[in-house]
């Protein structure tokens, strides 16, 4: 590497071996890297969370990754309540999990508000992993995506003002898009927390992809915009073939984020999918 890495950057690795019912289910493999990147950042605003044994049930795990902005408070409250929030919600069980997973959000984005998250807030894209069901929700700019034996397929769907949809709706619940920024102050068209400008556009409601899991699928990777700044999802795709594991794929790419000069926080969460017999 090209810079030396000072004592703000942790990494975590874990792995969980669950039995494969019908020959068809993945032991699970993730690790965690995360770089505060402080030549450019005073503080560490990416926060992350995951849980392979989530709702005390065998196959199904959750991660999550929040990037703050205008402080941290909104971020640290997202990351403490969401997976509870979740749980709760999926109890009831009487609807599509999607719907849950809309409902949890919008439960979030009350809590900051009683918080007075007026002039912060976040990013979250969440993985819940349900079997082999894929969900992935998220509100702003950090992404996900599958990478599986020849191809990536993208998950997540970036919620910036530049974007013609997000843009238009804006403007049809009476905010307006100028410097390809939402009131010319924040460049994204959905977050937790902002809500000195809910009401002119910004929503907390995430888009949810549902994706079936099968044995051609290796990583899901999830990443703020430290890395989507430097590196494209084929950059990634491309640096998974020299990986053996989640854990060398996961450094792999804050490493190549740092060398390639992203000035922001930097967070990256890589699950490995082994579908060995």
């Amino acid at each position: 590497m090209s810079k030396n890495l000072t004592t703000k950057r942790k990494s975590i690795n874990k792995r969980k071996i669950i039995p494969i019912l019908n020959n068809y289910f993945p032991k699970i493999t993730y690790s965690i890297d995360s770089y505060q990147n402080e030549d450019y950042n005073n503080n560490m605003e990416d926060l992350t969370y995951s849980n392979i044994d989530y709702l005390n049930g065998c196959h199904k795990s959750l991660f999550i990754l929040c990037d703050g902005h205008g402080g941290e408070k909104s971020a640290k409250i997202s990351i403490e309540n969401f997976p509870i929030i979740l749980s709760k919600n999926l109890e009831e069980n009487k609807k599509e999990v999607e719907y849950y997973i809309k409902k949890s959000f919008q439960n979030l984005d009350k809590i900051t508000k009683e918080e007075n998250c007026n002039n912060e807030g976040n990013t979250l894209t969440s993985i819940y992993i349900d079997f082999k069901t894929l969900y992935c929700s998220n509100v702003g700019d950090s992404k996900s995506i599958i990478i599986k034996n020849e191809k990536y397929i993208n998950l997540t769907y970036e919620d910036k003002c530049i974007d013609l949809k997000e843009k238009k709706r804006i403007e049809k619940n009476g905010g307006c898009v100028y410097n390809d920024r939402l009131d010319g102050i924040i460049t994204l068209s959905r977050s937790i927390g902002d809500h000195k400008l809910k009401g002119n556009g910004l929503i907390s409601i995430p888009h949810i992809k549902k994706y079936d899991l099968s044995f051609s699928d290796k990583y899901c990777i999830i990443a703020s915009d430290g890395v989507w700044d430097v590196l494209s999802e084929n950059d990634i795709f491309n640096l998974s073939k020299n990986c053996n594991d989640c854990k060398e794929l996961c450094q792999l790419i804050v490493d190549e984020s740092i060398n390639l000069g992203s000035q922001d926080n930097i967070s990256c969460i890589v699950i490995q999918f082994n579908w060995e017999l």
